[in-house]
């Protein structure tokens, strides 16, 4: 706009005159308003605020332009259901079928489960564990009952969902193969019962060794060419535990025999978040009410254990033991042991208060038990010491059994010498014991 656009006519000076100008800095205004006069710093174009039935117009065009999208959609929707109703019947069929199929279908699964062996066979590891499991009578099965697989220590038989995939089946068969060997190295012992704290780590250690034994036979599988079940382990949950196993196997191949790398994954799966989630699955446990309260000796008694415990998990069918060397480093250790979870602390802190509790409440019922019984027995030894005053001697008998008589079943008896002060008494045709009598009454 120019200068004389604003002095020329009167009417456009009102309108100028209705805008004021005001000082801003970085979008900030320290001041509320500045008059700058005729002659401002910035001019505004006030023709741009004439131009309302163009906006309109606009308006109005693009209203159109959504309602015939709308009707386009409506239309494609129609085509695309009545195309799906016309094949729906046909698709629901054939799944149906194949389902059938799949339920009544008699394939013979040995050729699975044998293709199965021979596959985790390629693992040194694997086929040691396998071959002392098999010595023992022990079999391999498949199973739709279990959601993934499964030892069952009554058939001693390892359990496995056949449609699980090929690579699933290697890692929950290394799994398995590894808690029977913990079974047979008493390894494999019940976490409830020791202390609560104690409890949450002795669920850690047997959890993180069977992690490492999946990530050990998937790379063993790897260095023999068969990368499907390793490319498996980097694309789940266990991926950092199985960089650092590999990290140190590649580095030197020495470390899985001395076990090196073994322990080095050990202490990777503590630092990661799964504590938390199997801490919490013991303490549910726990809270369950399958948890009976341990007592003042069971608790010494798994603070003696724990290391051989953890000696006995660390055991392999050949090569070092990996947890032998660090086992007080991992009792003392607080990665290891610390319950880090605020909400899973909270839990264990209302368990062992709860034991702590009942332990007490034992404790005082047997001891007013026996603060009953002695205070009953010393008050008839006092009731007894009462009659005991006196100083005459007499003799107490006892019936005696005639021999001669046994036919008749006859019971002979013998009279005792009367006291002057108390009543008749029996005195023993055998045996006499004396007797302090006072007055009327006479004891024993």
């Amino acid at each position: 706009m120019r200068d004389s656009d604003i002095h020329g006519s009167d009417n456009k000076i009102k309108i100028a005159n209705l805008f004021h100008v005001s000082y801003t800095i970085n979008n900030h205004q320290p001041v509320r308003c500045s008059h700058i006069g005729e002659d401002p710093l910035f001019f505004l174009d006030i023709d741009h605020f004439e131009t309302e039935d163009e906006d309109m117009s606009f308006l109005s065009e693009i209203e159109e332009l959504e309602q015939h999208i709308h009707a386009l959609k409506d239309k494609i929707e129609g085509n695309n259901h009545d195309v799906i109703g016309a094949g729906a019947s046909e698709l629901r069929m054939r799944q149906f079928s194949e389902n059938i199929s799949s339920v009544l279908s008699s394939k013979d699964s040995n050729v699975d489960l044998n293709s199965l062996i021979k596959r985790i066979s390629e693992s040194r590891y694997a086929k040691e564990i396998l071959s002392q499991f098999e010595n023992n009578g022990g079999k391999v099965a498949f199973s739709k009952t279990e959601s993934s697989a499964s030892y069952d220590s009554r058939t001693n038989t390892i359990l496995i969902h056949p449609d699980r995939s090929e690579e699933d089946k290697v890692l929950l068969l290394a799994r398995e193969l590894r808690r029977v060997w913990q079974l047979s190295n008493d390894g494999l012992v019940d976490p409830l019962t020791f202390a609560p704290e104690d409890a949450i780590f002795v669920n850690r250690v047997q959890t993180a060794d069977l992690s490492i034994s999946m990530v050990r036979v998937a790379w063993e599988l790897y260095l023999n060419k068969d990368e499907q079940v390793w490319e498996r382990l980097e694309d789940s949950s266990l991926a950092e535990v199985a960089h650092a196993f590999s990290r140190e196997a590649y580095i030197d191949f020495r470390t899985l025999n001395n076990g090196r790398a073994n322990s080095v994954t050990f202490e990777t799966w503590f630092l990661s978040e799964r504590c938390h989630y199997h801490d919490r699955k013991i303490i549910q446990q726990m809270l369950s009410g399958s948890y009976e309260c341990v007592g003042t000796q069971k608790v010494k008694y798994s603070k003696t254990s724990l290391s051989q415990f953890v000696c006995s998990i660390g055991e392999m069918p050949y090569g070092k033991n990996y947890l032998a060397e660090y086992a007080h480093l991992i009792l003392s250790d607080p990665v290891f042991t610390e319950v880090r979870n605020r909400s899973n602390a909270n839990f264990l802190w209302f368990i062992k208060f709860e034991n702590s509790f009942r332990i007490k409440e034992q404790e005082l019922q047997t001891h007013s038990h026996y603060s009953t019984r002695n205070n009953s027995h010393h008050k008839n030894n006092h009731n007894s010491l009462e009659y005991n005053n006196g100083t005459e001697e007499k003799s107490v008998t006892f019936l005696q059994f005639d021999k001669n008589e046994t036919q008749s079943g006859i019971f002979e008896t013998q009279t005792t010498q009367e006291s002057t002060q108390g009543p008749l008494q029996n005195s023993a045709a055998i045996l006499h014991f004396p007797v302090r009598t006072t007055g009327s009454s006479a004891t024993t």
